[in-house]
């Protein structure tokens, strides 16, 4: 498998993976990895399936499956926020609720396979490459000292993607952004000994990123703000990723080959979100104005996607719906 992997950068700004341990963490980005890879894909008429070796996914040292289960469990339980807008990460824009994993099942003993449901949404946003950043996975999958270690390389690759060599951030924004829960941490002191200093010395260690930091900002004897700067080391594979990436077909008339953009995806929550007359009206207006077939517009949830475009989701953006 290659070692780089592309994420995109709205998935890499989430909020909502606070309640993940280090080891959950690391098996969620696992199974991101996993999904850009077709040969992974399994169609079998109900959806966007993966399906994957049990023991692919044990952590270092298990020899059972009980707790990669419960890891599952937890992950299929997460639904992380992201704005799939792409115009910036402004809290005040619009943001979806995605699952990465919505159900699954393990076939087999031993040497047997899971087959893991993976949300519809969650795919057509990881296929949305407008924006992405390059992850090394090798680094990512190794970073298990801290928690916050991964997340904060994620941010970091994604900064890079943005032609930056540094980022100046406050502290209560750079706690924001790696996802620590509540008052955690709140003493600078803390924060630095428990997170900073354990981050940074296990991404320079694991990863491409050669990263310091100093203060840049200090009001009533309180560090508030600190500028982080890296540079890449000469380490092979880190190489350039066309961006003209498209969906491969699953096998699925709903998504095949289809590039589903953020507008869409809006218009499609908005959708999902509203009563049966909305959608019955919805649906007669892609017959009557964007000659979809009869038999295609059904206002059922499950054929949303099937009927609804690019034009009707402007249309909606121009009445002010989305």
């Amino acid at each position: 498998m290659d070692d780089i992997m592309i994420v995109p950068s709205a998935l890499i700004q989430c909020s909502g993976m606070d309640t993940l341990t280090l080891t959950e963490t690391t098996l969620y980005w696992n199974l991101v990895g996993l999904i850009q890879d077709d040969k992974n894909i399994v169609n079998d008429g109900t959806g966007i399936v993966l399906k994957v070796p049990a023991k692919l996914l044990l952590a270092k040292g298990e020899v059972s499956y009980g707790n990669l289960l419960n890891r599952l469990d937890k992950i299929s339980d997460v639904s992380i926020r992201c704005n799939l807008d792409d115009r910036d990460d402004s809290k005040d824009l619009w943001k979806v609720s995605l699952r990465l994993l919505t159900e699954y099942e393990y076939k087999g003993r031993g040497d047997g396979f899971l087959y893991l449901n993976i949300g519809i949404r969650f795919y057509n946003a990881l296929k949305n490459r407008e924006i992405y950043a390059k992850i090394r996975q090798s680094a990512l999958f190794s970073m298990n000292k801290c928690k916050y270690s991964s997340r904060l390389y994620l941010l970091l690759r994604d900064k890079i993607n943005q032609k930056h060599n540094f980022w100046v951030v406050s502290v209560n924004e750079l706690r924001e952004r790696l996802q620590i829960k509540g008052s955690s941490y709140t003493d600078f002191n803390n924060f630095k000994s428990k997170i900073l200093d354990k981050c940074f010395k296990e991404i320079n260690s694991i990863s491409e990123l050669d990263v310091s930091w100093f203060k840049s900002n200090i009001v009533s004897n309180r560090i508030t703000e600190i500028t982080i700067e890296w540079k890449i080391k000469n380490i092979p594979n880190i190489k350039a990723v066309d961006r003209k990436l498209t969906y491969s077909k699953i096998g699925r008339d709903v998504i095949a080959d289809k590039i589903v953009s953020p507008l869409v995806l809006r218009a499609e929550n908005y959708l999902l979100g509203s009563d049966i007359s909305t959608r019955i009206k919805w649906s007669e207006i892609s017959i009557s104005q964007f000659n979809v077939e009869k038999t295609m517009a059904m206002c059922s949830k499950e054929n949303i996607p099937k009927w609804l475009n690019e034009d009707i989701a402007m249309l909606m953006k121009e009445e002010g719906l989305i």
